[in-house]
């Protein structure tokens, strides 16, 4: 092998090593998420989105639960829609 065609190979072995190397590091330490500032207004819940009370009430009582149970078991959830 010439040394022109080891030097090539040489080349050839860093450029697809390099990106490797730096998609690993990147998957061992990837960045932190963005942190978003924005408030929730609303709750998922049975893949809809309620933003107040009155719906997401008759969604549960049409489903077999009182808003209050749910409210006591989801207060989080509860504290978003009473906004």
């Amino acid at each position: 092998m010439s040394v022109g065609a080891r030097a090539l190979l040489l080349v050839a072995l860093i450029a697809v090593a390099v990106p490797w190397v730096i998609a690993g590091r990147t998957l061992a330490n990837p960045p932190d998420p963005p942190v978003s500032s924005a408030k929730t207004s609303g709750v998922v819940w049975g893949g809809l989105v309620f933003t107040t009370r009155r719906p997401l009430h008759h969604w549960l009582h049409v489903h077999g639960v009182a808003y209050s149970v749910w409210a006591g078991r989801h207060p989080p959830a509860a504290n978003t829609v009473r906004r």
